[in-house]
């Protein structure tokens, strides 16, 4: 921090009054063992506060390859995406970067399912586990593979609850990766299905093509065939 209180480097030499500094830390609440920074430093900053966004996290995630149970539940409860004041002491509690870390232990090869609730209270805290848990039961016994989406759009369930037809599409999206066109061409083939619906088209469905367009960004023949359908249009 020093050369952030007196302008000059290591060397001694001065930095030029054009020069700015940008900092980055958690709120010492955190207890992210962030460094305080003095209040004379502070009042010459401007000072810009990250707050997760629902959508924006929901998006890194699918695109991140975090696993749909967590997407599921942060789509369900955005007020679990972090607490402003976490607990004392070195407690877990909810935050984008223990969502995360909750996803990678449920993505692993290695991981035994009779423990997701045991491990999710270590990761996201108690209460936040429990609302994961009961997301993952309710989807367990409601939905099916959400590989059903791709493998066979024209017979897979168009959920009536808006609750499950967001879990299913955010788990299908987590099937459709890396511009593959064929798998890209029957989610679509589902969307398409989504739209003409006949309470009109879903906002799950908007979603869902978004989670599409940010992991198969480069098949572009299948996005312009996509683009003169009704729903295509209708995304446009």
């Amino acid at each position: 921090m020093k050369p952030l209180y007196e302008r000059r480097m290591h060397t001694g030499q001065e930095f030029p009054d054009h020069v700015h500094f940008a900092l980055t830390a958690n709120d010492v609440c955190h207890a992210a063992g962030a460094q305080p920074v003095i209040s004379a430093a502070v009042s010459r900053c401007t000072v810009l506060e990250y707050v997760p966004d629902q959508d924006w996290l929901i998006q890194h995630g699918s695109a991140n390859g975090w696993h749909w149970h967590v997407l599921a539940t942060l789509g369900h409860r955005p007020d679990l995406l972090y607490t402003k004041l976490p607990p004392r002491g070195l407690v877990p509690y909810h935050c984008p970067r223990s969502w995360d870390r909750l996803s990678t232990m449920l993505n692993s090869t290695a991981f035994d399912d009779s423990m997701a609730g045991v491990v999710a209270a270590g990761c996201v805290g108690e209460p936040a586990a429990v609302e994961f848990t009961r997301v993952r039961e309710h989807v367990a016994r409601n939905l099916p593979d959400p590989a059903i989406v791709v493998t066979d759009p024209d017979k897979a369930p168009l959920p009536s609850s808006p609750m499950d037809l967001y879990c299913l599409l955010v788990g299908a999206a987590g099937h459709v990766r890396n511009n593959d066109a064929a798998r890209l061409s029957a989610a679509l083939r589902y969307t398409e299905r989504l739209f003409q619906h006949p309470d009109g088209p879903k906002p799950q469905g908007m979603l869902f093509l978004t989670l599409l367009r940010l992991a198969n960004a480069k098949a572009h023949s299948t996005w312009t065939t996509f683009a003169s359908s009704p729903a295509g249009k209708h995304y446009a």
